[in-house]
């Protein structure tokens, strides 16, 4: 099985093509020295002359066949992908070549037409632990064998060749793992065992006035004790767009799915904050928070710009929140908060003039949240680190959110600061405190005269469904289906129809692709049982994509040769094995002289700009540009012509071009067992980048790739951030496939008739 993809068994496809050239070299030969003397022949002879002319017969049967499979509009491409088993093949397509007619004539043969093509031994391909393929599809994937029987009559006598060449159909693209914007199975290492402070390597995005700065201030740098961000380093920030189509938008199974694992570990992203002042923001995340996070919110209750709590002046300090009514006209007023500058309290405005510090809302010492006790360990120049990475995206006009899926133990995490506004007699923050009693609400007294107490409307809420906290600030090892109170996934489950927002951690089992794909297993596992040839035991069923395998070259210029790259052409047309390195040229011919499959790499992986005949200059490239771009490309960049790219060592895969459309890029086989950089930005890129389709890998390295993004000029002013965005083309109904015939032969078999002379 695994020794299929061993470097020394060489390239099959080339050697025989080489071999049939010999032949036909020798037959060319062997009929000019035998010019006139035909008579002379014996029966080995013709037998001879006979079965070179009837091996150069079939091959270029095969060679048309092998061209016309994968066009669209060709008879054959029909054919293979219906129903295969012993049927038979019209052979109308076939015109013998210019070649093989002159050899007839050279050799005095007369070739009978047409030649009979059968599909023979055709079975479905079967599929790893945790590929769970719809009924409907079944035996789309198949192989077997095509049989062809080629016929000629040399000096009276009648001769046949059968031979048989092993074909097998695959789809173009990697089921379920294809439909994930972004797949990083073991990104949850690169957080580090303490979810927050030095070796948090995901939590690493300055946010100061709703935007992120790319130089991160000096005091705040002073204040956390980063061990891989730099001073005076530019870092900007890994944002998946959302789809650009309205369809797309809303429809969870177009969108691009997000997985972030292992399942068994919690990931937490600090949500940016918002600019307080306005309600409109360009980098701040609270969008993705709605009331319905919170008990204490009812149906009715909206969020807004509300005054939590006063400064020396006497004005409000304004967050996003809600005013929560109590009995007796009493007030609760709730603000939330994102991580930014403002929040730290040496630095920030936001305490800045008030009687107030965060120990206040938040508690100190032991009594405060584990989160908060961590800052202080750590340094508070850590509240103004968000998340480098914005999984959906930024906020638009209408702060509607994308149906993107999250799946993997995603929390969000952010500040909640409630402030208490009795009649009178000012104000005081719910500070947070976990062993409070759940009817320990305060009370104030006034003038020794009055009494006002906290009382909720609804008697079933709790004094911690109001305290001051850090939402999803405590270390948590995920269980299976539970998510614990006092944490916020960041998924929201799109199949709420109610307008409503539901939070619901998502699994494997919450899976469906729009082609119908479920997954049986912890999405984490998926890539080693698709990709993982080199793991495998010699006795290991092969199912995923050894089986699917249909050429093998030795080196990258042999597979850039015969992909076409030469004459403008790039044509995969199926799965492909190469020993690397490949070092893929740019790719700037149109769609339809792409042949889209997957081009697996047994060494590292350097790909330059990928543009499909279209023209774009990404150093003026703007956001509503990339919109308008994608409309053309959501139709134009189909299944047929995507290409996938998959490092099957974990060697890195390198980008040295600015623009690439129509590429998923795989990394899953970890080759270090610790975070490394997998799929990187060459420091030659000095334009904006622009990625459209998907990236599967286990590590980010995010501090690298921040980095990477930070040293080039950002052509929007309104992202400022490299354009990432998803390919609905990746998530098809209905899965594209190509053929691929391997030209070495079986089942060969010649068989002479009797001449009229013969006994």
């Amino acid at each position: 099985m695994l020794p299929v993809l061993h470097k020394k068994k060489g390239n099959i496809t080339i050697i025989l093509l080489g071999l049939i050239s010999i032949m036909l070299v020798m037959v060319f030969a062997l009929s000019r020295r035998m010019s006139g003397h035909t008579q002379l022949l014996t029966l080995s002879d013709q037998t001879q002359i006979t079965r070179y002319f009837l091996e150069s017969y079939a091959s270029d049967v095969l060679q048309q066949l092998n061209a016309s499979a994968n066009k669209l509009d060709s008879e054959n491409f029909r054919v293979f992908r219906e129903s295969a088993r012993n049927k038979r093949i019209s052979s109308s397509f076939y015109n013998p070549s210019s070649m093989l007619q002159e050899l007839a004539e050279e050799l005095q043969t007369e070739m009978i037409l047409p030649p009979e093509i059968v599909f023979s031994q055709v079975e479905a391909l079967d599929y790893p632990e945790g590929f769970d393929c719809p009924n409907e599809l079944r035996g789309q994937e198949k192989k077997g064998l095509l049989e062809i029987v080629c016929k000629a009559k040399f000096r009276d006598r009648d001769y046949s060749l059968r031979v048989q060449y092993p074909f097998t159909v695959v789809m173009r693209l990697t089921p379920v793992i294809k439909d994930f914007v972004l797949f990083a199975d073991r990104i949850a290492r690169e957080q580090g065992r303490e979810k927050i402070g030095p070796d948090d390597n995901l939590n690493i995005i300055y946010t100061k006035n709703g935007e992120h700065p790319e130089i991160i201030d000096s005091e705040v740098l002073s204040r956390m004790h980063h061990r891989r961000l730099k001073p005076g380093v530019k870092y900007r920030p890994f944002i998946l767009l959302p789809p650009w189509d309205a369809t797309e938008f809303g429809n969870p199974r177009l969108s691009g799915k997000v997985f972030l694992g292992p399942t068994n570990e919690s990931i937490f992203l600090n949500l940016a904050g918002d600019n307080r002042e306005k309600a409109e923001t360009s980098m701040g995340e609270l969008f993705l928070i709605s009331p319905e996070t919170f008990r204490v919110a009812d149906e009715n209750t909206a969020f807004e710009h509300v005054g939590v709590f006063m400064n020396k002046s006497g004005g409000f300090i304004q967050m996003l929140g809600m005013n929560i009514p109590l009995k007796h006209k009493h007030i609760a007023k709730m603000g939330i908060m994102g991580f930014s500058y403002e929040m730290v309290p040496e630095l920030g405005p936001l305490f800045e003039g008030t009687a107030y510090q965060p120990a206040d809302f938040f508690n100190a010492g032991g009594s405060s949240s584990e989160f908060y006790q961590k800052i202080e360990g750590f340094g508070t120049g850590f509240m103004a680190m968000a998340s480098g990475l914005k999984l959906m995206g930024i906020k638009n006009k209408e702060g509607a959110l994308p149906a993107r899926e999250i799946y993997g133990s995603v929390m969000s995490r952010f500040f909640v600061m409630t402030f208490w506004w009795p009649p009178s007699g000012g104000g005081e923050p719910l500070q947070y405190d976990e062993s409070r009693g759940a009817n320990d609400f305060p009370s104030r007294e006034v003038f020794g005269v009055t009494t006002y107490h906290f009382e909720p409307e609804n008697p079933d809420q709790k004094y911690q469904d109001f305290m001051s906290r850090m939402v999803s600030g405590k270390d948590w090892r995920p269980r299976p289906g539970e998510t614990p109170q006092g944490f916020v996934p960041y998924n929201i489950d799109a199949k709420v129809t109610t307008g409503r927002q539901s939070r619901k951690i998502y699994g494997y089992a919450d899976f469906t692709s729009n082609d119908g794909f479920k997954a049986k297993a912890d999405l984490e596992t998926l890539g080693q049982s698709w990709f993982g040839v080199n793991t495998r035991s010699a006795t290991a069923q092969a199912s995923g994509i050894e089986r699917r395998v249909g050429r093998l070259f030795s080196n990258g210029a042999e597979f850039l040769k015969a992909a076409g790259v030469d004459k403008g052409e790039f044509n995969v047309n199926g799965m492909v094995y190469v020993s690397g390195p490949l070092k893929v040229p740019p790719l700037t011919m149109t769609n339809e002289k792409i042949g889209g499959g997957i081009v697996l790499v047994d060494g590292p992986i350097e790909l330059q700009n990928i543009t499909r005949g279209y023209n774009i200059d990404t150093t003026t490239l703007n956001i509503g540009e990339v919109g308008n771009l994608y409309q053309k490309w959501r139709t134009e960049i189909t299944q047929e012509s995507f290409l996938t790219f998959v490092s099957l060592k974990g060697d890195p895969i390198t980008i040295k071009g600015e623009a690439l459309l129509g590429v998923h890029l795989v990394n899953l086989i970890d080759g270090f067992g610790q975070p490394y950089d997998q799929i990187m930005w060459s420091s030659s890129i000095n334009k904006e980048i622009l990625f459209c389709g998907g990236i599967a890998c286990n590590y980010l390295n995010l501090p690298e790739r921040l980095k990477e993004f930070g040293s080039i000029e950002s052509a929007c002013s309104i992202l400022k951030a490299p354009f990432f965005l998803y390919h609905s083309a990746m998530a098809a109904d209905k899965p594209a496939y190509a053929v691929q015939i391997m030209e070495n032969m079986r089942g060969y078999r010649l068989t002479a008739g009797k001449a009229g002379n013969d006994d």
